[in-house]
């Protein structure tokens, strides 16, 4: 029986079926890969940042899936240590910016996902406060005779301290709204997004809350997705699938349809309120490096 002997030509075709075979394998690495979205509540933010996730993922190279995580809830620090947990469960969570992050910015993915909704604020209060509100018309009225209840580590906090309100501070929102209730401040802090569920749920547990409907603050300021540190592959993945979906205009109709279901028109969201901006004296690193462009701003509409 004759053996066909080993050429150097055979060598060198074995050589790079073995690059290719690797080159195969670290493909199949990078372009699939499962993302594990963390979640303490079942909020309408949540579900928006799930189908928010669901569409990067299609905007991007490869087979990724998506699985969600219920996990107990957590205050901003607290979520702050898990993420820094390389071993942690959890590749990606959401957040509104904070102060914990401003030197973390690598753990960030710097695009907020509802371009800067959370950063109009309205104030909340109880039938106490209902009183004394009627004849409320300017911003020195409010500082000169109400506290606002406001986040620990919250980019608002920080804001409404340094425009001279006066803040009490609490560290999760479920505390905030017990202080509420007991007259701890007068007005809670609360974006117009998460408002009217929040308000809506008080009330079925039998609590007097009201919304403001005469003014609305503003402040660059929204949720970010926060990836586990030191995951680059993660970051990288849901900044290139944002950018896609930005670009080709099926982040924004996304954005669209979850504004239509809490019954928010870009056009008249400000309709009937004053706008009260408030400037930072200091922008926080996060704010600064994220792109002007996926900023928006709401207008009043003309009618």
């Amino acid at each position: 029986m004759n053996k066909t002997p080993y050429t150097k030509g055979h060598i060198r075709r074995g050589k790079s079926f073995v690059f290719l075979f690797m080159a195969v394998l670290f493909t199949v690495d990078i372009h699939a890969s499962e993302v594990v979205f963390c979640k303490t509540t079942e909020s309408k933010i949540n579900s928006y940042a799930v189908g928010l996730l669901k569409l990067v993922l299609k905007n991007t190279n490869g087979e990724h899936r998506l699985s969600t995580l219920n996990v107990p809830y957590m205050n901003k620090k607290r979520l702050f240590t898990q993420m820094k947990d390389k071993d942690g469960p959890c590749s990606v969570v959401i957040n509104g910016a904070s102060t914990l992050f401003n030197n973390n910015i690598d753990m960030v993915v710097t695009f907020p996902i509802t371009r800067g909704l959370l950063g109009y604020r309205v104030l909340v209060f109880n039938q106490q406060t209902r009183a004394n509100w009627t004849n409320i018309n300017s911003l020195e009225q409010i500082k000169n005779n109400f506290t606002i209840g406001s986040g620990a580590h919250w980019h608002s906090s920080t804001l409404f301290k340094e425009h001279g309100f006066t803040v009490v501070h609490g560290n999760t929102t479920q505390l905030l709204w017990l202080m509420l209730k007991s007259n701890r401040f007068d007005l809670l802090n609360r974006g117009i997004l998460e408002s009217e569920e929040e308000v809506n749920q008080r009330l079925a547990l039998g609590d007097e809350v009201y919304i403001d409907k005469k003014f609305v603050f503003h402040l660059k300021l929204d949720f970010f997705f926060i990836v586990k540190d030191g995951d680059t592959n993660t970051k990288q993945l849901l900044t290139q699938g944002l950018e896609t979906a930005y670009n080709n205009g099926s982040y924004q109709q996304y954005l669209d349809q979850y504004l239509e279901s809490l019954f928010i028109n870009k056009k008249n969201i400000l309709d009937g309120r004053k706008v009260l901006e408030l400037e930072y004296q200091d922008m926080p690193e996060l704010i600064k490096v994220t792109p002007d462009k996926y900023w928006y701003k709401f207008e009043k509409s003309n009618h």
